[in-house]
């Protein structure tokens, strides 16, 4: 029997299966062991914009490579000195290019190394 608070009553049986059969009447002589009282909670689930996509496939460290080219993208390098993001990676430790930048490159770095070696492939990158 089932109501507006999801109280179930069934009967055990031999197999996985539980019977619905609703609260025993006095007639019903079985014992009352053989009856079980299953309360099913509802709890509210939360989604997010984000979830929707999830199922996609989404490469190793691309969040991270999304912040670095960002970061990359805003840098006077790029902006005023007219290289591309990919010239702006190779210069390394230049002026025109914000200390921010550099350690996402290397956070970067450490994370596609990551990939490659045993240990943390195993343990699992840091921070993630």
């Amino acid at each position: 029997m089932s109501d507006k608070n999801n109280v179930v009553l069934t009967k055990k049986t031999g197999c996985n299966k539980n019977l619905n059969f609703g609260f025993r009447s006095r007639n019903n002589r079985q014992s009352t062991n053989d009856w079980e009282l299953h309360i099913n909670i509802l709890m509210p689930r939360y989604y997010e914009a984000e979830e929707e996509s999830s199922s996609i496939w989404k490469p190793a460290c691309s969040g991270l490579r999304v912040e670095l080219q960002e970061c990359l993208a805003e840098s006077d390098c790029y902006k005023k000195d007219g290289h591309t993001i990919r010239e702006c990676v190779a210069l390394g430790n230049h002026p025109s290019i914000p200390n921010e930048c550099n350690v996402l490159r290397n956070s970067f770095f450490e994370c596609k190394r990551s990939l490659l070696d045993m240990r943390t492939r195993f343990r699992g990158r840091k921070g993630y």
